[in-house]
């Protein structure tokens, strides 16, 4: 393999990489702030108990939780 060629591929396998990060930084991104909107629903209700709104919260706030979590997981797991 010529040097021209090794250097051609080498150059090659940075644009794979360069995109691949650019594709992960960008639905990473757009996810991240999906879950923050889902993060800031508002669950308090007048109309419901203590109970009912504890409830809620929870619900909201787990399920943010774990939606976060799995983007990080999923967003390591990626760059294998």
């Amino acid at each position: 393999m010529t040097e021209e060629e090794i250097l051609l591929e080498a150059l090659v396998l940075w644009g794979n990489v360069d995109n691949r990060l650019g594709a992960l930084s960008l639905s990473y991104i757009a996810t991240l702030e999906k879950i923050n909107e889902v993060a800031m629903t508002p669950w308090m209700d007048e109309g419901l108990g203590r109970l009912g709104n504890k409830l809620r919260m929870k619900e909201v706030d787990g399920a943010a939780i774990q939606y976060n979590e799995f983007l990080h997981e999923n967003a390591i797991l990626s760059l294998d």
